[in-house]
């Protein structure tokens, strides 16, 4: 839960103010709640008929399971909101504003000493820690299997291709590092899958791929929105780029394009007041050293095209990747049956169909 605030240095105190008023007198009313809820349930369903939605939930169940949290979209599912009460949001609210899951960052004109002293009605929150729950390991899938959720006359398909990897957020180590490592391949607007899906082919308004992760491990995706006739082929050329890539490396001239974009980008992500508090919260979240910045700064100065080929043949393994289509199976099933993956049918829920 992130609470945040911006206000002009005469305002604080009365903006303080409202802020100790909503943690500590938040009136928390059935009318209320029901409105929320029931736009979210309206919300749910409305995405259920969106191509884009049904293949990020999908995706996410396939990857990380049914029963892991990251499964489930922030909004919730039907089933669980109507099952919701207004006893649980404020028993809720009880039980995770607590001291020892707090976290604070200020950027402004005032001193530590002075916006402590405003701050010190934080005090009162209760003097307890609160518990996450352990999530399910994930679950090994088999690779280079086709999973494809029919969507009657959807204009275009959506295309997913990845698997799960098993670093946690590291902005110093190994997982930065692949950021370094998929820029070129699918992370700059220029990269190789985007100039090939979008540029040459004209398959899609835009390709990508990146790896995710927090404290718990995430995934490398790779996406797509494609024209419904290029389906097939769309797939084919995702993976003749990731495998290229893997098998072939980068070139010198990729390098010193990434190099120079990537250290340029990162001189422009700490200028304003909400940039410099997102970073501060993230020292705080992630247990960083102040001057990690430097380290990134540093590990791109000594990036070389040696260590960049080794994280892609290791990171980058095509073999342990699912592939993930929702569109029309009318129009594009023979097509894909043609790629001679072993296919399995989900419904838009991500159930397999029999």
């Amino acid at each position: 839960t992130t609470i945040s605030m911006n206000t002009l240095l005469n305002n604080l105190d009365a903006t303080l103010a409202l802020l100790e008023e909503r943690l500590f007198r938040s009136s928390f009313t059935q009318a209320d709640f029901d409105r929320l809820r029931q736009q979210y349930i309206e919300s749910i369903e409305a995405e259920k008929e969106q191509p884009a939605s049904i293949a990020s939930n999908v995706y996410n169940k396939l990857i990380y399971g049914p029963d892991h949290a990251y499964s489930v979209s922030a909004d919730g599912d039907v089933d669980t909101l109507a099952a919701l009460t207004l006893d649980d949001v404020v028993a809720f609210s009880e039980e995770s504003l607590v001291s020892q899951a707090l976290e604070v960052a200020v950027v402004g004109e005032i001193s530590q000493q002075d916006i402590l002293a405003k701050l010190g009605f934080l005090q009162n929150l209760p003097n307890r820690n609160v518990s996450v729950r352990e999530q399910p390991a994930t679950p090994t899938l088999p690779g280079l299997t086709l999973y494809l959720v029919d969507k009657p006359m959807a204009p275009q398909s959506e295309i997913r291709i990845g698997y799960m990897s098993d670093l946690t957020y590291d902005p110093t180590g190994e997982y930065f590092e692949r950021y370094l490592m998929n820029y070129v391949l699918g992370g700059a607007f220029s990269s190789r899958i985007n100039l090939n899906l979008r540029e040459d082919k004209g398959y899609t308004y835009g390709a990508r791929s990146n790896f995710a992760a927090s404290k718990l491990p995430g995934p490398f995706t790779a996406s797509a929105s494609v024209r419904v006739d290029t389906t097939a082929d769309s797939v084919v050329q995702f993976i003749n780029e990731i495998t290229g890539y893997r098998d072939n490396g980068i070139t010198e001239q990729e390098l010193k394009f990434t190099k120079d974009a990537i250290g340029q980008s990162e001189a422009l992500d700490y200028e304003t007041p909400g940039q410099k508090a997102s970073l501060l919260q993230q020292i705080i979240t992630y247990d960083l050293s102040a001057d990690f910045v430097k380290r990134q700064q540093q590990l791109i100065t000594e990036l070389n095209t040696g260590r960049v080929d080794a994280l892609a043949r290791r990171f980058l393994p095509v073999e342990n990747m699912i592939i993930l289509v929702v569109g029309d199976k009318a129009a594009i099933n023979d097509s894909l049956v043609a790629l001679g993956y072993p296919i399995v049918e989900l419904d838009t829920e991500g159930k397999p169909i029999n």
